[in-house]
């Protein structure tokens, strides 16, 4: 089982498909129409709950505790970190020259993964964490502050109310910065 508004569900789905292993995948019931029926295309069971990926906690674990299911954690996963960490490794094979790197942040694991991966390689290479102002969760976790949170984003990929544990640790020591964006430089973008 995974929880996912989308790029995570696909990619647990297309897997579990391939290995013959059987997946749900719950997804918030505004997830766009597309991300759901590639989901379900590659043979997922999917259960549409609540509006945002914080909605679809608590139908996991339900899931989970009754019928037995196995969580791919879409972001807090050493795994998936480490996975994410190829996209650093594709990027500075391609363009070495490369002194800074932006990188949305919704949970935190594609920004954990590349923090990793590319300090590893060019330990002076800037990192920067972009995130949606009204879901600045890890923004809000590192500086201390408040969670709070707006209604929708379009930006609903990255709409986490709960950063990783394990991701807000390698953010707080490896990126250099975090900054919230507001929903209309989002769209305009």
């Amino acid at each position: 089982i995974a929880m996912s508004a989308g790029n995570h569900a696909q990619g647990v789905a297309y897997h579990a498909a391939r290995m013959g292993i059987p997946a749900t995948i719950v997804m918030p019931a505004t997830t766009p129409f597309s991300k759901v029926e590639r989901t379900r295309q590659f043979g997922a069971r999917v259960v549409l709950e609540g509006r945002s990926l914080a909605d679809c906690k608590d139908a996991t674990e339900r899931l989970i505790a009754e019928e037995n299911l196995y969580l791919v954690h879409p972001y807090d996963d050493r795994d998936v970190i480490r996975g994410q960490g190829t996209v650093a490794l594709e990027m500075l094979a391609d363009r070495p020259e490369l002194d800074t790197l932006v990188v949305p942040i919704g949970g935190g694991g594609l920004m954990s993964g590349i923090a990793v991966a590319a300090r590893a390689l060019k330990p002076e290479i800037r990192l920067i964490g972009v995130q949606v102002d009204s879901f600045a969760s890890m923004y809000q976790a590192i500086n201390g502050l408040e969670p709070r949170f707006g209604q929708a984003t379009l930006a609903e990929g990255i709409a986490v109310k709960s950063p990783g544990v394990l991701t807000r640790a390698i953010i707080a020591e490896l990126v250099d910065e975090i900054i919230p964006v507001p929903e209309r430089q989002i769209e305009r973008a």
